[in-house]
């Protein structure tokens, strides 16, 4: 089980992406099997990263490029996957290599309110199956980084407000709406850190 951290200054910023293995006999002679979880059965987080779980790199011999080896390990593997995250990922499919424009933007939007949805929030409350002793980390990743989250929702409350918005390489409309996450944000704060309970001043007789 990995669990990468979205980087930077990316859609995926601070997301958590999780990626099931299964090894087969000749592992480390084949690579393992890959599962992407990070998904609501719709979402296309990136062209590599399909809505069903499939992942295609060439690593995992899914894609074509540099083949998996003997030598590759689950760290290589983490690496590689955490590279697909940048800030172009448009670029990732085949006749979009140069795209930096308006269909960039769009799917990019399309991707950072993802990102907050399912890459956060539903990850956190409805954890994939195995990744529950992986959870306490995401949770504390998430208060350390509240403020964040709190504010890229604000900022964007107002994008594409209840506009379903179509993503402009692929059949998938994610619906915006920042203030619902916002909202649901602040809620998941105080489920992980409920208020203190409130204490009654002693009084002197």
């Amino acid at each position: 089980l990995v669990v990468i951290v979205g980087p930077d200054d990316t859609p995926y910023e601070k997301g958590f992406y999780c990626i099931k293995f299964k090894f087969t006999e000749k592992f480390p002679f084949e690579p393992p099997k890959a599962t992407f979880l990070t998904t609501d059965g719709h979402v296309r987080m990136n062209p590599n990263l399909y809505a069903c779980g499939k992942i295609c790199i060439s690593i995992l011999n899914t894609w074509d490029g540099d083949k998996w080896s003997a030598c590759q390990s689950i760290s290589s593997l983490a690496v590689s996957l955490q590279s697909i995250l940048h800030n172009y990922p448009i670029q990732n499919e085949p006749g979009f290599k140069n795209e930096v424009g308006k269909m960039s933007r769009l799917y990019n939007d399309c991707v950072a309110h993802a990102n907050i949805r399912v890459g956060v929030l539903q990850m956190i409350n409805n954890t994939p199956k195995g990744f529950e002793g992986i959870r306490d980390d995401m949770c504390k990743y998430f208060l350390k980084n509240y403020k964040w989250y709190k504010q890229f929702c604000k900022k964007n409350l107002n994008k594409y407000f209840n506009y379903s918005i179509k993503s402009p390489i692929y059949n998938w409309e994610e619906k915006f709406n920042y203030k619902l996450l916002f909202q649901n944000i602040r809620k998941l704060k105080k489920q992980l850190v409920p208020p203190l309970p409130k204490t009654t001043p002693k009084t002197t007789p």
